[in-house]
Formats: structure tokens, C-alpha cells, sequence
């Protein structure tokens, strides 16, 4: 770019140059040619008092119209010393009336006059011929101008071409999707990959278009305004990182920033798009097993205290009551004993859907470990808590009778109802719940005789459901 800004300022000095030269060239072939008419001028008026002189010696003039003549032959060569002797010279002879020595003045008048017409003559043609090579010379050197700025622009064009060909293979080639827009919000550049995320992208297009007509969508599944997506946030000036979004079926994180200029005005902005549905379906899955127990698909002891905590806070603000239930499947260790661990799992998993069944959409239920379950039902108070045993009871009772089993279900219960007016932590209602749980159990303790499978008479626990409130 410097180079070729040396050069054109280089060009320009040489136009520069040529044109003075011309205009130096042009005035003095101007003064010489002026020179040459003045020559025949003085030619003229030589002639003219030739042709006095001859009329006043033939007696159809007289010598004053002689001397008017010489005059103006004087006053014509008033430049020059020679002529000006000359002229002295010829107004003594017409003083004496002498002639033929008037004639021999005019005639060495003449011959310098013809000298100087011949210096001053080329003169212009010398000053004509640099002018016509000075003409050639910028005609060439402008012809010659003219040619190389082609040339140079015809390069700048082909390595604009072939620098946007080498730039729109890079981002064809990679492998998120890049869409760049202009400051007006117009998208102008569009990767394969981009065309694949989003189907309606094209270029030329306005960027809010792309999010209304692609169904934008923000982690909370709300809908994206015009001015909340990366690209638009970034032609506004902002840098984003890692937004998350989702785009009909898929789920993108789309990271851009704003183009600027040297002056620090805004081009444009672009941004650069990956599709991140497995990895967020892999992220959903990871926090669902870090909060749920494997062998019942509720939550576990982690999974009920996140969303257990999260509900108190709510509670304690709203002050509504709700309750938390402390369940023991009885029985446990016997029926692992004899009729082995397969068939206790079986019996952890039957309790979760029985108290399941009993619970409402919006209760928590989790595992907490072995034969313990806890549920927090909300806005339940101790009517609520009667209702809920109430639904258990049933709920067992409907499980014992549907198929004999070697055992039947029981289960011991505790019960903490959270007071707003005296509130208490999560932590406290659980371990509050606990304790009437064991409180019950060592109270009513029941023996649950499990028989092995292979005897011909199996007793079996009735149901026994014993609640603490």
C-alpha cells in the first residue's frame, strides 16, 4: 500500500514537472512568435516609406509623408540600438533630400530586419518543436499512467477476489457455524455449518428476521426479542460468551463479537455457533443421576434437599405450611436374609411406586438410603398429612392384593408439619420426622416373618401402617 502510494505521489511530481515545462515552453514560444509579427511589421513599414520616398521623387508626394513614414518605422524599432543608428542616418539623408542614400539606409534596415527574422524564426520553431515533445512526452507518459492503474487495479481486484476466495474456504471449512452481520444488521457471511444449524439462514437477510423466522428460543424457553441474540448484542457493541439458545429442535451456544474499524467505529459483528443438544442432553442426564436413586427413579438423598431447601425458602416467605414424611419399609433386613437381595430390591422398588401413586404431582418423594424414604408434601398441614396416610394406606392395601408374594409390604411413618409461625429448617422437620418414626417403631414393633419360597406354607406380614404426627 505504501509503495503504491510512493508511486502515484511520484507520478504526480512528474505531471507537475511536464506541465511547468510546458507552460515555461508555451510563453516563450509565445514571445518569439509575437517577435516574428513584429518582424513584418517592421517589414511593412520599411515598405511603406520605400513607397513614399519613390512617390515624393516623382512629384506625387512630398517629403513630409516620407518622414511620417520614417516615423513610424522608428517608433517600430524602438527596441533595438542598430535599427535606432539606422534610423538617425535616414532622417539626414530625407533632411538633405538625398534619395539614393535613403534607399541604402532602408536597405541595411531591411537586411537586419531579415536577420532577425531568422533568429526569432527559430526560435519558435524551436520553441513549437519542445512544445510538441513536451505534448508527446505527457501524452505517453499519461497513456502510460493510465495503462499501469489498470493494471494495478486489475491486481488489487484479483487478489481481492482471491483473498475472499481463500477467506470464504476457511470459514466454509470450519466446523461451527459463522455468520457475520454488517452495522446495518444485514448478515453477509454464512458458513455451511451455520446453513445446517439454522435452515432459513441466508445471506442478505436481517439478523432479528434469522431469530423470528428460526423460533430463537433462551434457556428458560422463553422467546429471544430482536436485540437479545448474540449477534445482535454484538452489532450493539456488546462481546458474549457462551449464550445459550435453542433453535427449534437443537440447542446452541453462540459466542460474537463486534467489528471495528481503526477509528474504532463499528463494521459489523460476527459471531460463531455450535450445536450443543448431546451435550446438554449428557449434562440433563448427569444432574438427573447425581439427584436420583438408580434402583427407584426418585430422587435421592441430595436430589430431595436441593429441591426441599428450594421449596422451604419459598414456604418460609409465602408462609404456607407443608409437611415431611419419614417412611420405613419394615422388614427389610429379613426379607434380604431369606429370600435374598433381589427380592428386597423388589420391594424398596414397590414401595416407591405405592407411596408415588399416594403423592401428588407437586410432592417431593426420594430414597435416602436402604429401606428409607422421606416425602415433603405441600401445602399439606395435619389435615393434609391425615389425607396423605389416608392414600397410602390404600395405596398398600391395593399392592398386598394384587398378586400373592412371599411378604407383603409395611411400613413405619413419622410426620413434621412446618409451622410458619414458628419456622424450622429442612434439616430439623427430617430429623424431627425420624425420630417419631422410631419412636413408633420401637413403641408397635412388629415381627415380620418371611418363610422360605421352597416350604409349602408361607406366612406372610399383614399390613402395617403406623403413623406419627
Amino acid at each position: 500500500m505504501r509503495r503504491a502510494r510512493a508511486q502515484v505521489i511520484l507520478l504526480l511530481a512528474v505531471f507537475v514537472g511536464l506541465g511547468a515545462a510546458l507552460a515555461r515552453t508555451r510563453s516563450s514560444s509565445d514571445q518569439e512568435h509575437a517577435w516574428v509579427r513584429h518582424t513584418y511589421e517592421v517589414e511593412l513599414a520599411l515598405g511603406a516609406v520605400r513607397d513614399t520616398l519613390s512617390d515624393a521623387e516623382a512629384g506625387r508626394g512630398d517629403w513630409r509623408a516620407v518622414r511620417a513614414s520614417v516615423d513610424d518605422v522608428c517608433a517600430l524599432t524602438s527596441d533595438s540600438d542598430i535599427q535606432q543608428r539606422h534610423c538617425a542616418e535616414l532622417r539626414e539623408t530625407l533632411g538633405a533630400h538625398d534619395a539614393g542614400a535613403a534607399r541604402a539606409v532602408i536597405g541595411r534596415m531591411r537586411s537586419t530586419e531579415q536577420r532577425y527574422l531568422a533568429t526569432r524564426s527559430a526560435a519558435y520553431e524551436r520553441s513549437r518543436s519542445a512544445i510538441l515533445l513536451l505534448a508527446r512526452l505527457a501524452f505517453a507518459l499519461a497513456l502510460g499512467t493510465t495503462l499501469w492503474l489498470v493494471l494495478q487495479r486489475e491486481r488489487r481486484r484479483r487478489a481481492y477476489e482471491e483473498q475472499s476466495a481463500f477467506f470464504e474456504s476457511v470459514v466454509e471449512c470450519i466446523g461451527e457455524g459463522v455468520v457475520a452481520a454488517d452495522s446495518s444488521g444485514k448478515i453477509v457471511v454464512a458458513n455451511a455449518r451455520a446453513r445446517e444449524l439454522f435452515p432459513l439462514l441466508r445471506t442478505g437477510m436481517a439478523v432479528r428476521e434469522l431469530a423470528a423466522s428460526s423460533g430463537f428460543l433462551d434457556a428458560d424457553g422463553a422467546p429471544l426479542g430482536p436485540r437479545e441474540g448474540p449477534l445482535s448484542r454484538a452489532i450493539a457493541g456488546e462481546a458474549v460468551d457462551e449464550f445459550l439458545f435453542s433453535a427449534r429442535s437443537i440447542w446452541v451456544k453462540g459466542s460474537s463479537r463486534v467489528v471495528r474499524d481503526a477509528g474504532g467505529a463499528i463494521l459489523g459483528a460476527v459471531a460463531v455457533c455450535r450445536d450443543v443438544t448431546a451435550e446438554k442432553k449428557n449434562d440433563e442426564d448427569a444432574r438427573a443421576l447425581a439427584v436420583t436413586d438408580a434402583l427407584t427413579g426418585c430422587y435421592n438423598r441430595r436430589g430431595f434437599f436441593m429441591l426441599g431447601e428450594q421449596h422451604a425458602r419459598v414456604a418460609t416467605r409465602t408462609r404456607a405450611p407443608f409437611t415431611v414424611v419419614f417412611a420405613d419399609l419394615d422388614g427389610l433386613k429379613e426379607i434380604n436374609d431369606v429370600l435374598g437381595h433381589e427380592s428386597g430390591d423388589e420391594a424398596i422398588a414397590s414401595t416407591a411406586r405405592i407411596l408415588r401413586t399416594a403423592l401428588r404431582e407437586s410432592d417431593i418423594l426420594a430414597r435416602l438410603g436402604g429401606d428409607e424414604f422421606v416425602m415433603l408434601a405441600t401445602q399439606a398441614d395435619a389435615r393434609g398429612t391425615t389425607a396423605l396416610v389416608a392414600r397410602i394406606q390404600q395405596a398398600v392395601a391395593r399392592h398386598n392384593e394384587s398378586a400373592p408374594r412371599a411378604y407383603q409390604i409395611a411400613m413405619s411413618f413419622g410426620c413434621a408439619t412446618f409451622d410458619p409461625e414458628s419456622p424450622q429448617t429442612l434439616n430439623e422437620l427430617v430429623a424431627e420426622a425420624d425420630r417419631k418414626m422410631y419412636g413408633v417403631k420401637r413403641s408397635r414393633r412388629r415381627v415380620r416373618s418371611v418363610t422360605d419360597p421352597g416350604r409349602t406354607s408361607v406366612p406372610s406380614i399383614k399390613i402395617s401402617i403406623r403413623t406419627a404426627s
